[in-house]
């Protein structure tokens, strides 16, 4: 069984290293035999010599580094499919980690389920401890990821997923089906993976092929100002928007 687990990374020079470094403790806990290939895309820090860097000190973890001069997520996992063919694909966020055991039990549950067309695996997310004191907006959004103001979703994010048959449309393909009444062409192609993925697996292959692993975490940074949550909520509104609902 072939598995790529990809990482598309923009301008992640304070968190690539922790993200790789969770993930090869993950591939040794669980044994696991998995190419990484990381995609830098259009980054202007040192993401890439981070990456490179990395590569050095950990010579058996069999990983690639490959470069986009310009592009986002979407473009690099594009990248990422296309220059390697797998069973199913990981997708891990640059800016997350995650806990040694949390690859094992998604690639077991991937296996099992190998002949499901479109079956999607995603993470929990857990935010990462607070180091110190926080600002109110910061505990606000502490107190709504905890679970409890949340109500039960269908759709999936993207901080760490498996999926076979990545799928996301073209920039001419997307221009083709937006509404062009709102004209959103101004907005480009789409971004981000999770939002057109979830919508297009709900309306081919139904709720049942998206898949919340209950014991599988992803940790990620917490929302910290008013203005973050905004352009989160703004962005998706805009991807949404660009898609036929």
């Amino acid at each position: 069984m072939k598995i790529i687990i990809g990482i598309a990374a923009k301008n992640e020079e304070s968190s690539i290293y922790k993200c790789l470094l969770s993930l090869a403790k993950a591939i040794e806990y669980g044994k696991i035999s998995a190419k990484t290939v990381v995609c830098v895309n259009g980054s202007t820090d040192r993401t890439g010599s981070i990456v490179s860097q990395f590569m050095k000190e950990f010579p058996l973890m069999d990983i690639e580094l490959i470069e986009l001069e310009a592009g986002n997520l979407i473009k690099a996992q594009r990248l990422i499919v296309g220059y390697c063919s797998s069973d199913f694909y990981i997708f891990l966020d640059a800016d997350t980690t995650i806990s040694k055991t949390s690859l094992a039990k998604m690639i077991a549950n991937m296996s099992v389920n190998m002949l499901r067309d479109g079956y999607v695996n995603y993470a929990k997310t857990r935010l990462t401890p607070p180091l110190g004191k926080e600002s109110y907006v910061t505990r606000l959004y502490r107190l709504y990821s905890s679970g409890g103001l949340l109500t039960h979703r269908y759709y999936f994010h993207g901080r760490f997923f498996a999926i076979r048959g990545w799928y996301v449309p073209t920039d001419r393909e997307v221009a083709n089906i937006q509404n062009k009444k709102n004209k959103l062409s101004q907005f480009g192609g789409l971004n981000v993976d999770d939002i057109f993925l979830s919508t297009y697996i709900l309306k081919k292959y139904g709720p049942d092929a998206i898949n919340e692993l209950k014991d599988v975490y992803v940790y990620a940074k917490p929302i910290t100002s008013l203005r973050d949550w905004y352009y989160t909520y703004r962005r998706t509104d805009i991807e949404i928007k660009k898609i036929l609902l």
